[in-house]
């Protein structure tokens, strides 16, 4: 429940930074988007490019991108770079990317 709060807090305060600016987002490919960032949504960015509203999904965008604009990708990167396991991470492993090992 606390961590809603907090991501949702985030998510207004981000919106109140970049409202009206015009930003570099970067694609995983590395391919530059200039845009203004109009929404942040659980499943992405969604910004106005050339007067077009488009929603990037936060896994096409890179780590450096995501770092800005993802709340959850923040809290979560400091576990990553430790090499922690998923279960450490605020959300639950995903079973898809991280298989059960044989034995346990």
């Amino acid at each position: 429940m606390m961590s809603k709060l907090i991501r949702h807090v985030m998510m207004i305060w981000m919106l109140v930074l970049s409202a009206g600016f015009a930003a570099d987002i970067y694609l995983i490919n590395g391919v530059r988007i200039r845009g203004e960032v109009k929404e942040i949504q659980d499943d992405g960015l969604v910004l106005v490019v050339e007067g077009q509203e488009k929603t990037y999904k936060w896994v096409a965008l890179s780590s450096a991108t995501r770092y800005r604009y993802d709340t959850t990708f923040r809290m979560n990167y400091p576990a990553v770079l430790e090499g922690l396991p998923s279960a450490a991470r605020t959300n639950a492993p995903d079973p898809e990317y991280e298989p059960p090992v044989e034995g346990e």
